[in-house]
């Protein structure tokens, strides 16, 4: 047959091959069918138990543009090739689900154990999860959690309880500085991921139980910097604006430093016209902006912790380990959730009185 012709066209003889296949394979399958699923079946446990023999890990990330995530799949993958690893490059899902779970696809079938990954996206990340537990591929989660699927193990702050502790530190300064009646733009990152819910409803919650007189408004930026500029710019040319609480300091402080001395705002501690800055994160840039007097605070999420507990758990997990629950003796917990077990670990309240402390990610990072 000629190789070039269509795929739905058959000559005379081809059809004489085809039907004549057709008859013996028909007479028999049912003496090889048992057979061939048996070979399917070993087949299958095969690949799971070369699987569990090896520690080939992914690493799966929202993007590696920004310098949180970019920042964490270093410190993850330095720590899983510390624990033993074979570590294959950061995967970068470049801000959209659908690239992260083809990505994700393409580690399984690449052939490895486990996979450490950094959601872009709470439910568009479930299909994954599926796919690597159907194949056998151990999962932690960090940073952000799942709504459904099964994993290992999520390690992550309380993103709730970093959002109160950012009312709670921002509702004092405001208190301070003699403002028990203001105005606080909040810049919200990408509602459709828990952190973002979550950090907008435990900062909200906060404020309307120990501060009603505060008003709060809500623009959503997507994690975008642009976004966050352009809200930053239109609100505070318009509108007395007391405080600034931005989700990310990683994503959004640099959108918001530009606007605010674009619009002559930008004025540090001390002076009468500063508007008290509030975040989350704990970037290089956002522990340079305390130390210039530029920003009030950050919340830090633990990188150098997650890092560490990424690689304890994915290697945990492939040899078969069970999660445990409790107190772990640092401030955070591990816990049952919807999708397995996680592990809330403590995020810290940076300042002036400790912004240089080593422990701190953005000060290890280059």
């Amino acid at each position: 047959m000629n190789l070039n012709t269509p795929r739905h066209v058959l000559t005379k003889s081809a059809v004489s091959v085809v039907a004549s296949l057709s008859l013996c394979l028909t007479g028999c399958d049912s003496s090889h069918k048992s057979h061939s699923s048996e070979r399917s079946d070993v087949s299958a446990d095969a690949t799971l138990a070369t699987r569990s023999q090896s520690k080939i890990a992914g690493i799966s990330v929202f993007s590696l543009n920004n310098i949180f995530l970019a920042s964490e799949a270093k410190l993850v993958q330095g720590a899983l090739t510390e624990a033993g690893w074979d570590v294959r490059p950061p995967i970068d899902a470049n801000s959209a689900v659908d690239q992260q779970v083809t990505g994700i696809g393409n580690l399984i079938a690449a052939g490895v154990t486990g996979i450490v990954i950094d959601p872009a996206d709470s439910a568009g990340i479930v299909p994954a999860l599926n796919a690597a537990e159907k194949a056998g591929v151990k999962v932690v989660l960090v940073d952000v959690g799942a709504k459904a699927g099964n994993v290992y193990m999520t390690v992550r702050v309380d993103n709730a309880a970093a959002g109160a502790q950012v009312a709670e530190q921002m509702g004092k300064l405001l208190a301070e500085s003699g403002k028990t009646v203001g105005t606080v733009l909040e810049l919200q990152g990408m509602l459709s991921q828990e952190a973002g819910r979550l950090r907008s409803s435990g900062f909200g919650e906060y404020m309307a139980k120990n501060h009603p007189n505060i008003k709060i408004i809500k623009q959503p930026t997507d994690w975008d910097a642009r976004k966050a500029a352009d809200a930053t710019q239109t609100i505070v040319s318009s509108v007395p604006i007391d405080a600034i609480y931005m989700h990310s300091d990683c994503a959004l402080l640099p959108g918001v430093l530009s606007a605010l001395k674009q619009t002559g705002s930008l004025v540090p501690k001390g002076d009468p016209k500063h508007i008290i800055l509030g975040a989350i994160d704990g970037s290089p840039l956002a522990l340079e902006s305390i130390r210039s007097k530029t920003l009030d605070f950050t919340v830090e999420q633990p990188l150098l912790t997650y890092a560490k507990l990424s690689a304890k758990y994915l290697s945990d997990a492939v040899q078969g380990l069970p999660a445990t629950e409790g107190e772990d003796g640092q401030g955070g917990r591990i816990i049952k959730s919807v999708t397995g077990h996680e592990h809330i670990v403590k995020a810290t309240l940076v300042t002036e009185e400790n912004v240089n402390d080593q422990t701190l990610w953005g000060n290890s990072v280059k």
